[in-house]
C-alpha cells in the first residue's frame, strides 16, 4: 500500500471534515493493482484511522480494511 501521508499530501487529495471525523479521498496508483483507481479514508477525531476503501474507475468498491480495537 501507499503511504498513507503520502495520500493525504496529494495535489488532488480532498479532506472533508465529518461529524464523527475527517475523510480523504484521492486517487491512487497501486503497480500490483491496475484496477485500483481511487480511495476513501476514514480518521476518527482523534486522527486514527478507522477504515479504508479502494473503488475502481467505475466507482465500484473493490477493498475495504476497517480498523477496529482488539
Amino acid at each position: 500500500m501507499q503511504s498513507i501521508a503520502d495520500i493525504v499530501k496529494q495535489e488532488n487529495a480532498t479532506i472533508k471534515k465529518q461529524k464523527d471525523g475527517t475523510l480523504v479521498s484521492a486517487k491512487v496508483s497501486y503497480p500490483n493493482n491496475k484496477n485500483f483507481d481511487h480511495e476513501d479514508i476514514m480518521f476518527d477525531k482523534n486522527a486514527k484511522l478507522k477504515w479504508l476503501q479502494i473503488y475502481n474507475k467505475d466507482n465500484t468498491s473493490e477493498l475495504k480494511i476497517v480498523f477496529t480495537k482488539s
